[in-house]
């Protein structure tokens, strides 16, 4: 059970691989990072449907986010 902002995210990342917080918003047409981060990637994180491109350094400017991979 995904929110829509949690599905919308999904196929965002689906469409176009691994990308950043700022990415993410412009391509969602969002200016808030930060409403961004708690609607979006924060939910999506702790569902475990994603996952970060640098997981030892969560905060890094640099962080992108991709699908999490199926093992």
């Amino acid at each position: 059970q995904v929110t829509p902002q949690v599905a919308e995210l999904l196929e965002l990342l689906r469409q176009h691989g691994e990308l950043g917080t700022l990415d993410i918003a412009k391509r969602l047409d969002l200016k808030n990072r930060k409403h961004v981060r708690t609607a979006y990637i924060n939910p999506a994180l702790e569902q475990g449907l994603i996952e970060y491109t640098i997981p030892d350094k969560p905060s890094s400017r640099l962080q992108k986010y991709r699908l999490k991979s199926k093992q």
